[in-house]
């Protein structure tokens, strides 16, 4: 009965937190839309469910802050007290620090400059702040786009930091101090040069982001006893070149849900990866790359993650040297997938079609080697894009295919033919078509005669780089 009674109430506060969690997010997104009806952001990049994915400064704000930096003033910060935000930007030069809210909680850098001046300045203002005590509140860092800052040891000293930005910054290092900010949930270094990061980065058990240099193969050094990252939840732009990196502490992160992976590996030993893998319940999102020495893709294991109810984003660049068997392996949810060089022989889509949540769906180059592809199937996909299919001649719509179609994107696909029953795709709003063969301009001039059944036909952008 007890036993009982624990596991009811476990459940019981599952189903809190998810509700929560769901609460959060539907505010999030409110005042993501109130901030942008105030022009206060722009949103530039939405996913396919139509919410904001990325968002910016308005273009306004961007160049006044820009224009602030021509003076040598590179900072924004901001800080809080009593719920009372105000901005201002502040200079680099150390004789401003006397005047600095010793409450200041974000330091934003809008510092364009390139060379070596801009790195050792970020260096002494981030020395001589840390210093005087202007950030002993600091819990946000940003300095995104400032040519490979020099960060000082004493950053160790921010112990109330949060979020640490250093994306493209092409920083080569991190110091080892790093470990010291034990209150640290996201760190980001994408786009940079650092390859190894320090050992002292299992103490941050607070750290929940970590977003890492892709292109610049980023990896861990061995977990040291007593540390952990536990709370982790995304893991992005890691590569493996040697499976000892799981079983030394990777295949211990238990609560991630976002994860992107570059590995150089036999097909014998991403068994270890898979295992590693299969064991991510959690998992919402998956990008798996498997690579070269060149960076070009090579083969990858067909992976068995059709345990893995949460995910639903799935991304795969490499060959898989199979056929289109493996599709099913994939998860039930999948709602986003994405194949890159896969190197497919048959035709795919009879297969896919029966996903029935999918609403995304790319072919990228060398995913697919078939001449012909026929589209049935796909009850709620929304979003399709054919690129860089060199093989491809002929890709027919069958009747009741893809009812709920908003975009069609086709590039480089210097074979295909116009498609037939493109008649079929009542809901489709947008057609894209990109350096593709002169036939295809017959289907702008054909549209109403394509669509004569509908209200709305399609808009159709043609492009020829």
């Amino acid at each position: 009965m007890k036993f009982l009674l624990n596991s009811k109430n476990r459940f019981t506060d599952s189903k809190k937190k998810i509700k929560i969690a769901l609460n959060m997010k539907i505010k999030f997104l409110h005042y993501l839309k109130a901030l942008s009806g105030l022009t206060l952001i722009q949103a530039v990049e939405m996913n396919i469910d139509n919410e904001v994915k990325k968002c910016r400064l308005p273009s306004a704000l961007r160049e006044h802050f820009f224009f602030e930096s021509v003076s040598d003033k590179h900072f924004v910060s901001v800080s809080d007290k009593h719920l009372a935000h105000h901005c201002h930007v502040t200079s680099i030069n150390s004789s401003d620090l006397k005047t600095m809210n010793k409450e200041l909680i974000s330091c934003l850098s809008f510092d364009p400059r390139e060379g070596y001046k801009s790195g050792e300045d970020v260096r002494k203002f981030l020395q001589e702040a840390i210093a005087s005590g202007c950030f002993r509140s600091l819990k946000v860092l940003d300095l995104e786009h400032v040519f490979r800052p020099q960060l000082p040891n004493t950053i160790g000293q921010l112990n109330q930091l949060k979020y640490l930005g250093l994306r493209w910054t092409y920083l080569g290092e991190i110091p080892s101090s790093i470990g010291n900010l034990l209150n640290l949930q996201t760190l980001d270094v994408k786009h940079t040069y650092v390859r190894i990061l320090p050992k002292s980065i299992w103490k941050l058990q607070k750290l929940r982001h970590l977003y890492l240099s892709q292109s610049h193969r980023s990896k861990f050094e061995s977990q040291p006893k007593a540390s952990s990252l536990n709370n982790l939840e995304t893991l992005w732009g890691l590569f493996l070149d040697d499976v000892s990196a799981i079983k030394n502490g990777l295949n211990k992160l238990k609560n991630l849900t976002k994860l992107g992976l570059t590995f150089e590996l036999e097909l014998s030993k991403q068994e270890k990866v898979e295992s590693w893998v299969k064991d991510l319940t959690n998992l919402e999102s998956l990008r798996l790359r498997s690579i070269d020495e060149k960076g070009d893709a090579q083969n990858l294991r067909v992976m068995d993650l059709s345990k893995l109810k949460k995910l639903s984003s799935l991304y795969l660049f490499g060959s898989f040297g199979m056929r289109h068997y493996l599709f099913n392996k994939y998860p039930p949810h999948l709602s986003d997938l994405t194949l890159s060089a896969s190197g497919l022989v048959d035709d795919p889509m009879p297969i896919l079609g029966e996903l029935s949540e999918l609403k995304s769906l790319c072919f990228y180059f060398g995913s697919y080697k078939g001449k012909e592809m026929s589209l049935k199937g796909f009850p709620n996909l929304l979003v399709l894009k054919l690129w860089k299919l060199e093989s491809l001649e002929e890709l027919q719509v069958e009747a009741g295919a893809m009812p709920k179609l908003k975009e069609l994107d086709i590039r480089c696909c210097n074979k295909l033919t116009v498609p037939t029953g493109l008649k079929h795709l009542n809901s489709l709003q947008e057609l894209k078509l990109t350096n593709m063969p002169k036939d295809f301009t017959t289907i702008q001039e054909k549209k109403w005669e394509i669509w004569g059944d509908i209200a709305y036909p399609p808009r159709i952008t043609v492009e020829n780089w």
